[in-house]
């Protein structure tokens, strides 16, 4: 479970949080780390890429979690 504590982590929520609060972190991580946002320099472009593919990860994973431990207790 150590893994998805980290995904939890990366979104900025405390592990179990809800399926909602998962899209709204990821959501205002996308706006934050946005290509067309104004960054200063390509070292600050660059993580914002790295920053916006471990979100995507962490999202994605944690939504197939959810998702299926929604279709496990119905």
């Amino acid at each position: 479970m150590e893994e998805m504590d980290r995904y939890y982590q990366i979104l900025g929520l405390k592990s179990g949080a809800s399926k909602e609060e998962v899209i709204e972190a990821y959501k205002g991580l996308l706006m934050r780390w946005h290509a067309y946002r104004s960054h200063d320099t390509d070292t600050i472009e660059i993580m914002a890429k790295e920053a916006l593919e471990k979100v995507e990860e962490a999202y994605v994973m944690l939504m197939f979690f959810i998702e299926r431990s929604e279709r496990v207790l119905n």
